[in-house]
């Protein structure tokens, strides 16, 4: 159990760098979405990030993945979405995404492995989560 927390608590801080680290590279590439979007590894910023990792530029289309709950207009966002991403951003961009995605997953899975298993909530977890492959 003590073993299940530590490791819970360690993928929490590496999911925090490389939330940083995506911001850094889109920074770089003259991406302020973290100006107009609060959780930038939400539905919304997720979707805007694969868009870019795809290769698309068009900051309209882009600014079009949003959601209709961000705050930020239509103009803030593709204002926010002008910018220069390169090769090597794409594939750092990919890169932290994919490492984000997997702890999320890994750390739900250390939650529900703290759970008792008789618990109704540990049953109806495991049934949505699956069962995990490495």
């Amino acid at each position: 159990m003590r073993e299940l927390l530590r490791t819970r608590k360690q993928l929490g801080r590496q999911q925090s760098r490389h939330i940083q680290r995506l911001q850094k590279t889109l920074e770089g590439a003259n991406i302020k979405l973290d100006s107009v979007i609060t959780d930038i590894v939400g539905k919304s910023g997720r979707a805007m990030i694969r868009a870019l990792i795809a290769g698309e530029t068009d900051p309209i289309k882009l600014a079009a993945l949003a959601d209709g709950r961000i705050k930020a207009s239509p103009q803030e966002l593709r204002e926010a979405l002008r910018g220069r991403v390169r090769d090597h951003h794409r594939f750092l961009l990919h890169l932290h995404l994919q490492h984000i995605v997997s702890s999320r997953m890994l750390r739900s899975w250390t939650s529900i492995a703290t759970l008792p298993r008789s618990s109704p909530g540990w049953i109806r977890r495991s049934r949505l989560v699956g069962p995990f492959k490495p």
